[in-house]
């Protein structure tokens, strides 16, 4: 089953009341009459990617990034299972890893609102990091 967004009319998963893009309330979708059967592999990486959200909800990052990887592996197209990923990453103190995560998101859907915002929150925190350390290393004193 899949949600409409109220507010940027993007289709979503039912894996919260929340919109996975712009973070609006969601509405159920209606069903069109002439909609096709999805594949039985895109059906069970969704189902994957809400096994994953379910888990990440409840801090259990490691079984959250598993499932989807499970999801990546079977549709590689499905861009809440990227930004996903990249959240459970961030969780796990593993930054560095969720940017190609955040950026295939992106690229499989450019106007993925969510993780466009998550990859430069992820940036913008490892250039202050990065920034953090050359000031200290420049402000340490010499060893003689």
């Amino acid at each position: 089953m899949e949600a409409n967004c109220l507010e940027c009319k993007k289709t979503n998963l039912v894996t919260n009341s929340f919109c996975w893009h712009c973070g609006a309330p969601l509405a159920p979708a209606e069903a069109a009459p002439e909609a096709k059967a999805k594949p039985t592999k895109l059906v069970a990486a969704e189902r994957h990617l809400q096994r994953a959200d379910g888990l990440e909800e409840t801090y259990q990052y490691e079984r959250a990034l598993q499932e989807c990887d499970a999801a990546i592996g079977l549709w590689s197209g499905l861009a809440e299972a990227h930004n996903l990923r990249g959240v459970v990453l961030e969780e796990l103190g593993r930054e560095e890893e969720a940017l190609p995560a955040y950026r295939q998101a992106l690229h499989l859907d450019p106007g993925f609102d969510a993780a466009a915002e998550n990859l430069q929150a992820v940036e913008a925190e490892l250039h202050a990091a990065q920034a953090q350390r050359v000031t200290e290393a420049v402000e340490r004193p010499a060893q003689p």
